[in-house]
């Protein structure tokens, strides 16, 4: 139901998630979305990359590790590495990784800066002009890390849904 998933560079770098869909729940192998392809639905354990959700990092200053699950699997499933334009600007070695990374196949965003994180409301702008219409947030909130939201002038309207799972 979500397009994309993000989670910030803190989880990357203490977990080395993956952020795909490995298998379905058995509730949905009785075909509930009768609208969706019936390949998606034929083996739990294969998703196609068609319908892994978009990933993507909240990583300000360029730490993700080049050799992480998420770089290595980017020819396999799309990920975005949202960071500030401004520190890639004025850092020459984050500038020089920047370019390995793309030649890994991340794609990066880059972005404005608030109070020393990206700009959410730009980030949540830009995936709603590439069509994403639903965004999970993954990860923990810890030692007063939290995602910023505030108002935006062009009426961008955010709804807010939270789950937290032990």
């Amino acid at each position: 139901r979500l397009g994309a998933v993000l989670c910030g560079i803190g989880t990357v770098l203490a977990d080395d998630p993956s952020l795909t869909v490995r298998q379905l729940p058995d509730m949905l192998s009785e075909h509930p979305y009768p609208n969706l392809a019936p390949e998606i639905f034929s083996s739990p354990s294969t998703i196609p990359s068609q319908a892994q959700p978009l990933r993507i990092i909240a990583d300000t200053q360029l730490r993700i590790p080049e050799n992480s699950t998420l770089v290595q699997t980017s020819a396999e499933v799309p990920r975005l590495v949202a960071c500030s334009q401004g520190f890639l600007a004025a850092d020459s070695q984050a500038s020089a990784k920047a370019a390995r990374l793309e030649a890994q196949g991340v794609q990066l965003l880059l972005l404005n800066e608030l109070d020393g994180h990206i700009d959410l409301v730009q980030l949540l702008t830009l995936l709603g002009a590439r069509g994403v219409n639903g965004l999970l947030l993954e990860g923990s909130i810890k030692d007063g890390d939290m995602v910023r939201v505030t108002a935006s002038p062009d009426g961008l309207e955010l709804r807010t849904e939270l789950a937290a799972a032990a």
